[in-house]
């Protein structure tokens, strides 16, 4: 009877033990699973972005997911779940875009026995396909059947598809191949992450079209509501691109009053306005415009409005006074927006014009003055010291390039030009006057466009031409080729200035007015898809720059409050500024928001006694290499040591303060166990030297003076 006992005990002992190792190897893959699905679901929610890069909390989760599913394989080899360890760890692999180690790990799974061996054929491929091994990639894919593949494996395979349908630039099979995995899936997580991704590759290849059908496919599955307005604002500046005005007009109608949308009604009648202005409903653009300013005030959206309405009074009435009125209300509105910056521009150009008119005016009525012994002082140009005569032509010269260029008042200008050359037939800018008149009279042929033969039969101009090649000084060529364009209206001469501007003397903003000026008034120019391109690239990287300034200057505001113990403000200033992953300030702006936040939190403990050593250090680390302030600092690094000269952070303290040692009378480097040292952190401010607030508010002006050349596109 005892044996028997016995016996049986050993058996549930056994079995228990067997039960304990099961529920653990089983609980351990469990867990590594949920890691992974979590990631997923984290990685599927968040926007596509340009870099491809994946939340860093998916990344977590993944680690997690791989570190549980190695431990399997470790600790339990002989376990059934051992293969699909292999796989969890090869997609958690492949997600974190280490693809050798995926491909590592799918390798050593038997495909004859594995479960789902066309799944894992699938992920071979993807991965392949991402080292660019084609020969690997087609290899897996040829021996996959589409209609024997569930719907979860279909899912996958258009993805990987698409993917090589996007690498050979097929968009179009791209797109189809995109759509057909959002058709099949019946996750909603997945339409979601799919039409997202849709949206960005529409976007980067300029499929406008593809891209508004995608938001709205998008908007059908989209329950957050920012995101809502976010995808709206897009469409309607994708339709705006298009030129598909009465769509605008259509869907903010649809839209303005939703309860949903009341956060951006601002921007979305501005959208209606501007539609309502490229079909030319003057009247309605209008109306919209006001309505903007009567119900908001100090916003981006009604400053933008003023400048528009400015804009109007100007290109279309002409009406100086009215648009400089308007111009005004939008820099009081709000003087830092991109439209108070314009109209600040405008405004300024507006009055330099009326003041030549009045220098015109005030020389043609005293026409005995020898302007060379007025007071220059009070002029606001140059004068030459020469007869009247030729300072009235050049005032008149003046004023139609800024009727012409700034104002695009083309009559008037031509008015101006046909007017000098009726008065001052022998003009310097003859020949200039002559072919601007010449274009606009007929816009298929350019007298510049003949070629000039001497007599020999050879083209004389370009002869000429190849002649400034051989002075030795830039300044010398510059000077010839000045000379060639203003003696022959030569648009070659003309864009080798601007050449040389460009290039050599690394004046941008005279080549880029050149630029403009040579498209405006030589619409066959040789050069033409030179000058497109460099206009483009000189955008891009003016743009690029006013963002770099733009961001500079905000920390340099927020930097300022810190200085003067106005976290709130500070942090407020930085939240607020447009910074993408890719700038190299955004780590330390994140990073400066993150300390502000932990600051503030510890500082409002009312009882300081309650706050601990590792608090106070916090406190005084922060201080130390974020908000510049080493004083305080280092007071509150000798409290802790005075209070606790055992503390954990004793050898840390002492390191900081052994470079204030003729200030702070303690231990010297001698005293230090350098084991436990952080040497790693860097004072916040030295990665800003350059916070020069002087410095970047002149490059600010500067950077906007250029920008403001570039014709609208508005």
């Amino acid at each position: 009877m005892f044996k028997i006992i016995k016996k049986r005990m050993y058996f549930f002992l056994y079995m228990f033990f067997f039960l304990v190792v099961q529920c653990a190897y089983f609980n351990t893959f469990y867990n590594a699973e949920k890691y992974f699905e979590s990631a997923l679901s984290i990685i599927q929610k968040a926007p596509a972005l340009n870099d491809s890069k994946i939340p860093s909390n998916a990344i977590d989760l993944l680690d997690k997911a791989i570190l549980n599913s190695n431990t399997i394989v470790k600790k339990y080899s002989d376990s059934k779940y051992v293969p699909e360890a292999y796989f969890l760890m090869g997609v958690s692999y492949f997600y974190k875009e280490s693809y050798s180690s995926a491909i590592e790990n799918f390798n050593l799974i038997d495909l004859d026995s594995f479960k789902r061996p066309n799944q894992l054929r699938l992920w071979l491929a993807y991965a392949f396909l991402r080292i660019n091994d084609n020969d690997q990639f087609n290899k897996y894919m040829n021996k996959l059947v589409l209609n024997d593949l569930s719907n979860e494996d279909k899912y996958l395979y258009y993805n990987i598809k698409a993917e090589s349908y996007e690498l050979e630039n097929d968009m179009s099979n791209a797109y189809k191949t995109y759509s057909l995995a959002a058709d099949i899936t019946a996750l909603e997580s997945r339409k979601i992450y799919l039409y997202r991704k849709l949206i960005n590759i529409s976007e980067q290849s300029s499929d406008l079209m593809e891209k508004t059908r995608f938001i709205k496919l998008l908007e059908e599955y989209v329950v957050d509501v920012n995101e809502m307005r976010n995808l709206k604002l897009d469409w309607l500046d994708s339709k705006d691109r298009l030129g598909h005005y009465e769509d605008i007009i259509l869907e903010v109608d649809d839209i303005v009053d939703d309860s949903n949308f009341q956060s951006i009604k601002a921007k979305l009648m501005l959208y209606k306005s501007k539609a309502y202005r490229k079909i030319n409903k003057l009247g309605s653009a209008k109306d919209l415009l006001i309505d903007i300013i009567d119900q908001f005030s100090k916003r981006d959206e009604s400053s933008e409005a003023y400048y528009i309405l400015g804009d109007l009074a100007l290109s279309e009435d002409f009406d100086l006074d009215k648009s400089k009125e308007f111009f005004q209300k939008s820099i009081d509105e709000k003087s830092r927006s991109k439209y108070g910056k314009k109209s600040k521009l405008i405004k300024n150009k507006i009055e330099n014009y009326q003041e030549l008119i009045e220098d015109y005016s005030y020389f043609s009525e005293n026409l005995d003055i020898d302007p060379v012994f007025e007071d220059q002082n009070s002029m606001n140009i140059d004068l030459p010291k020469v007869d009247s005569g030729i300072l009235l032509d050049s005032l008149l010269f003046k004023i139609g390039e800024t009727l012409y260029f700034d104002f695009a008042q083309i009559d008037s200008a031509l008015n101006r030009y046909n007017y000098i050359l009726e008065k001052y037939p022998n003009s310097k800018y003859k020949k200039q006057l002559l072919g601007i008149i010449d274009y606009h009279k007929n816009f298929e042929s350019f007298k510049n466009d003949k070629i000039l033969l001497n007599d020999n039969g050879y083209d004389a101009i370009q002869i000429n031409r190849d002649k400034g090649l051989d002075l030795p000084l830039i300044d010398a060529q510059l000077n010839y080729y000045n000379s060639l364009y203003n003696d022959y209206n030569d648009s070659i001469a003309l864009f080798n200035v601007a050449y040389i501007k460009d290039n050599f003397l690394y004046d941008v903003y005279s080549a880029l007015k050149i630029y403009n000026k040579i498209n405006k008034e030589f619409k066959r120019h040789p050069n033409k898809d030179y000058i497109n391109t460099r206009l483009n690239k000189i955008q891009r990287n003016v743009e690029e720059a006013i963002n770099y300034y733009d961001v500079k200057f905000e920390i340099c505001l927020a930097f300022d409050l810190i200085k003067k113990d106005d976290l709130d403000s500070a942090r407020q200033i930085l939240r607020e500024i447009k910074i993408t992953r890719k700038n190299s300030d955004y780590k330390f702006v994140n990073d400066l928001i993150k300390n502000i936040d932990v600051y503030s939190e510890i500082d409002s403990v009312v009882d300081s006694s309650l706050i601990s050593d590792s608090l106070i250090f916090k406190m005084a680390e922060i201080e130390y290499y974020y908000f510049d302030k080493k004083g305080k600092s280092l007071d509150r690094l000798e409290d802790i040591i005075n209070n606790n000269p055992n503390s954990e952070y004793k050898n840390q303290i002492l390191w900081m303060m052994s470079k204030y040692k003729n200030s702070y009378n303690l231990s010297t480097e001698d005293n230090i166990d350098y084991t436990y040292i952080d040497s790693s952190k860097v004072d916040f401010i030295d990665k800003f030297e350059d916070l020069d607030i002087s410095k970047i508010k002149l490059y600010k002006k500067r950077l906007d003076e250029i920008y403001f050349e570039f014709d609208e596109k508005d």
